[in-house]
């Protein structure tokens, strides 16, 4: 697919900002290209690989952070137990981990 954007259309491939993509276009190498080449940032919908059935995992070295498969961070009232998305705080392209979390 890049390929043929690359030779047909390489004017689009460097304005771009984001390329969007459903499950089919999860592959790690394709997201690495799309980045470290273009510097686009892809916004694909992943599939879920967990064979395990659990439908939130505990953060390591946490007792009250949560995630999913889809990358989504929760944290869980100590006292109440509700449990409450954390807000993303944005990509930092000189970071490693890609960006931060905070509550809302």
């Amino acid at each position: 697919m890049l390929d043929k954007m690359e030779e047909r259309h390489a004017e689009i491939l460097n304005r771009g900002e984001y390329l969007d993509g459903d499950k089919a276009y999860d592959d790690g190498k394709l997201i690495a290209r799309v980045w470290d080449r273009y510097e686009i940032k892809p916004v694909i919908d992943i599939r879920n690989m967990w064979k395990d059935g659990e439908e939130t995992k505990v953060v390591t070295g946490t007792w009250n952070i949560t995630y999913n498969y889809k990358g989504q961070v929760y944290c869980v009232c100590p006292k109440t137990g509700i449990r409450r998305e954390m807000v993303y705080g944005g990509f930092e392209r000189d970071r490693v981990t890609g960006g931060e979390t905070s509550t809302r």
